[in-house]
């Protein structure tokens, strides 16, 4: 399971195409997730975490790219689609149900036509997207 707005930045999308390709070559389906919207927004920097593991910015201020501009991030809905169809998994952009969805048709084993050997990872994957998504919520509230 992906959550991303599907933007790719430099770089990323032959490694993209790559993990798409080996994905759906070992039968692992990919099941994304949209984040934002086609228009784009900015982001905030209290909420961006960076590599060290410390908030972006303080509360109130945006994230920026390395010539200080501010950093506006739009959905990629075709590229996701594309991910998730070539592996046989699913798209569904983002909403306060949609993990809890994907998360209960993965446990029923109701997503795609391909034999797969999830066997019991499947219950440690539903685990930690449940954990995420009630994460959503803390920080919201925080």
């Amino acid at each position: 399971m992906v959550l991303t707005d599907g933007e790719s930045t430099e770089g990323e999308m032959e490694e993209l195409l790559e993990v798409t390709e080996r994905a759906s070559r070992d039968r692992v389906e990919i099941h994304a997730i949209g984040l934002g919207t086609s228009e784009g927004g900015r982001i905030s920097a209290a909420a961006a975490v960076g590599l060290a593991g410390r908030r972006a910015g303080p509360p109130g201020s945006y994230l920026r790219d390395a010539g200080g501009e501010i950093v506006i991030t739009r959905l990629e809905a075709a590229s996701l689609k594309a991910i998730a169809r070539e592996t046989g998994g699913s798209y569904e952009e983002a909403d306060e149900g949609v993990v809890p969805r994907i998360v209960s048709r993965l446990s029923l084993g109701g997503v795609g036509d391909r034999p797969t050997n999830a066997g019991t990872a499947n219950i440690f994957l539903v685990l930690a997207f449940l954990a995420l998504w009630a994460e959503g919520f803390v920080a919201r509230r925080s």
